[in-house]
């Protein structure tokens, strides 16, 4: 994650990489159903734009409470990233190894 002008960029990285705790999220979902089957899907791109301070982001968020927007913005600049991966400018083959990349390691990550 890192902040941009109208809000948050949000990257999808490879397991293990990110700021959540899978092992304990996994862990707890075992917990709830021992039958519980998980799937990978890994999405290489750009980092989402998250426009959370626009008004249009807000026109379909009306439940939502600011004391959310101030703790999701604190979480953004606590676990920033200096750098976001980006594959915009490769071409169709070296995003195929970027992805082939991530994949393994999220599943070797799975492994530990």
């Amino acid at each position: 994650m890192a902040e941009y002008e109208e809000g948050f960029l949000l990257s999808e990285v490879p397991l293990g990489k990110g700021f959540l705790d899978i092992h304990r999220m996994m862990e707890l979902m075992r917990k709830a159903n021992p039958k519980i089957q998980f799937n990978l899907e890994m999405i290489t791109r750009d980092p989402l734009k998250i426009p959370c301070l626009t008004k249009k982001y807000w026109a379909v968020m009306e439940a939502a409470r600011g004391e959310e927007l101030a703790e999701m913005l604190s979480l953004v600049r606590k676990k920033a990233s200096r750098e976001l991966p980006m594959v915009a400018g490769l071409n169709a083959e070296d995003r195929a190894k970027v992805e082939d990349k991530n994949v393994r390691e999220s599943f070797e990550f799975l492994r530990v």
